[in-house]
């Protein structure tokens, strides 16, 4: 068994320089801004990054189940970015991972409240399903899709705004405890 990083990079275009951080190395490979801009991505940034820890059973075929959910300020509101799935070693040190992501995020209500009103919270959930087979380290496009915040005046037309979800599955770095290098070391498996 080994100990993975999931990384999951919610890259959104065309938002103000003030929101996220620009889509460069080290977060983002130069090679992933170049194929969105293949795309039509003009200036990606960085909305939202999530890294969750698992351990990887090295048995092929065995199941090993990621989830998570963390808000994120996109414009005026809070949305949350959920995932959903898990990784699997294959043949030649190499992982498939399979992801459902959504975008959650509050609807407007009949009193034209946000995510609330006499009807109780109600919220639209865009999302992308996929799976990738990836070595360590490499950064990979699962998916793309658009965004549609909620309007920030009442009246006001929605904007869409152009989005891509980037993967990138490495060993978790171990920290030894009391004194240790502080840089830390990857993981290796010492029952080789």
């Amino acid at each position: 068994m080994e100990t993975l990083q999931l990384r999951i990079s919610w890259l959104v275009d065309g938002l103000p320089e003030s929101a996220g951080i620009a889509a460069r190395p080290p977060q983002i490979s130069d090679e992933v801004v170049k194929s969105l801009a293949d795309l039509g991505f003009n200036k990606p940034r960085i909305a939202c990054e999530s890294v969750t820890s698992l351990a990887v059973k090295k048995a092929r075929s065995a199941q090993n189940h990621v989830e998570f959910e963390v808000p994120v300020m996109f414009g005026d509101s809070i949305v949350r970015l959920r995932g959903q799935g898990g990784v699997e070693l294959i043949a030649d040190g190499r992982y498939v991972v399979g992801l459902r992501l959504a975008i959650v995020q509050p609807i407007e209500t009949e009193d034209n409240s946000f995510g609330g009103g006499s009807g109780g919270t109600q919220f639209r959930e865009d999302s992308i399903r996929g799976s990738i087979a990836t070595a360590l380290g490499h950064y990979t496009v699962l998916g793309t899709s658009v965004v549609i915040p909620p309007p920030k005046k009442a009246g006001s037309g929605p904007v869409q705004y152009p989005s891509a979800f980037v993967v990138q599955l490495k060993r978790a770095r171990d920290f030894p405890a009391g004194g240790g290098d502080s840089r830390g070391q990857e993981s290796v498996d010492r029952r080789r």
